[in-house]
């Protein structure tokens, strides 16, 4: 039995705040590229636009690190260096 595409892994309610998580790993060493979140394109660009909250979690497997995108974010072709501030400790 297929199931209809999803809009994310998760549904996040996180300090009182509800969004949607897709979560992603990248091998790469240079960046993300947009073809991560293809099959999610259409339903964040849904969400987004009634008002809800997407993020997109990347792991980068060669660092161990994890990136919190906005799924507004304008470059989904980005190298690393541009995703700095969107760093995100996984633990906490």
């Amino acid at each position: 039995v297929a199931l209809p595409p999803q809009p994310s892994d998760f549904i996040v309610v996180w300090n009182g705040v509800t969004f949607f998580a897709e979560v992603k790993s990248t091998k790469s060493n240079v960046g993300i590229s947009s073809s991560l979140f293809k099959k999610q394109a259409a339903h964040k660009l849904k969400i987004h636009n009634a008002g809800g909250i997407y993020y997109f979690f990347v792991k980068r497997t060669t660092t161990g690190q994890w990136y919190r995108i906005p799924g507004h974010y304008p470059n989904l072709n980005a190298k690393w260096s541009e995703l700095e501030n969107f760093l995100f400790d996984i633990q906490k």
